[in-house]
């Protein structure tokens, strides 16, 4: 029996070249799947400058989702209002491991961090229609429907919509006494 251990750290400088990869050399098709227009990416030698400098920050935005201590995907909140709201992205590098369910593990640890990181007191999601395994996400892990919207991002395509989802300090403090209590399998 194989057990997965799933775990997130901080985004860290050996992390940028997966998360180049990730936008740069993804099979043909996958970001436009996700909302993305490649031809909106900054320049890779602007993305990777910019991933330079959130690695040298004091409260990094990001964190690297680790399954049995490999890297395989990264979440990260921008924007942030510190004290109020952050917007939070998923992107798993791995395709290997897209629709295994780590990002029902690995969601709360990063959202618990960054929950404490930047005293927020709801964290907002943004997901495109036709990305349906991240909103089966949410919707397995209860985190609440707010509406749609288009969503208007520097890469996304134009007339974009997305669900919107929220989930307040209060509701994932909640979500995290109720999974406390179940045995690891069940969640």
């Amino acid at each position: 029996m194989n057990v997965l251990t799933v775990s997130v750290r901080d985004f860290q400088a050996s992390d940028i070249q997966k998360q180049l990869d990730y936008w740069y050399r993804s099979p043909a098709g996958y970001l436009e799947s996700i909302g993305v227009d490649p031809a909106r990416l900054p320049s890779e030698s602007e993305m990777a400058a910019n991933l330079a400098k959130v690695c040298g920050k004091s409260e990094i935005p990001a964190v690297t989702i680790l399954v049995n201590q490999c890297a395989i995907g990264v979440h990260l909140v921008a924007p942030v209002v510190r004290g109020e709201s952050a917007v939070f992205h998923a992107h798993i590098w791995d395709a290997s491991w897209r629709g295994k369910g780590v990002a029902t593990r690995s969601y709360p640890l990063a959202c618990e961090i960054f929950f404490k990181r930047f005293q927020l007191k709801r964290i907002d999601f943004k997901t495109p229609l036709q990305n349906i395994g991240a909103i089966r996400v949410k919707e397995k892990l209860g985190i609440l429907v707010v509406g749609e919207e288009e969503l208007a991002t520097p890469i996304g395509r134009s007339g974009l919509r997305a669900r919107c989802f929220e989930w307040t300090l209060s509701e994932f403090e909640n979500f995290q006494r109720v999974n406390r209590q179940k045995p690891e399998n069940q969640n």
